[in-house]
């Protein structure tokens, strides 16, 4: 399952469509009549209640385990979203170089373990990403 990483995001969420096809246990979220039920607010303003929570689901990147908590909503775009929690979790480290590649690592609880992995590649449109009609050009003469 493909996650989005958001360092910026209080808590990890889950689609409840995600948790039931991984046959994932969950809490089911009770919310008390006449108050408005607690949830999730989307970047794009929209609200989401929250269904319920699963407790110490294993989430595993290369060669690195970690246990995390989910809150469960129904309409999230994403399947999973792994905020803050999870990232201080795997103590993860983020670096950008100058064309846009994002390459993150994460650490294993006991530091014995970690996993690197590309989290965003260049875009298509850098310089060093591109050939131009010359440089194609120059190839073809070198044939």
């Amino acid at each position: 399952m493909k996650c989005l990483i958001d360092t910026g995001a209080q808590m990890n969420i889950l689609r409840l469509s995600a948790a039931r096809a991984m046959k994932i246990l969950y809490e089911v979220m009770q919310h008390k009549p006449g108050e408005p039920p607690q949830g999730v607010t989307s970047a794009n303003g929209t609200h989401d209640p929250f269904v319920g929570t699963a407790f110490n689901v294993p989430i595993r990147i290369g060669s690195v385990t970690t246990l995390t908590t989910f809150r469960l909503v129904a309409n999230v775009t994403r399947s999973a979203i792994l905020g803050g929690p999870w990232c201080a979790c795997a103590k993860i480290t983020i670096q950008y170089n100058a064309i846009g590649r994002v390459t993150c690592k994460i650490v294993s609880e006991d530091g014995f373990r970690n996993t690197v992995f590309i989290a965003s590649n260049p875009a298509p449109h850098h310089p060093s990403q591109t050939t131009t009609d010359e440089d194609e050009e120059a190839d073809s003469g070198n044939e």
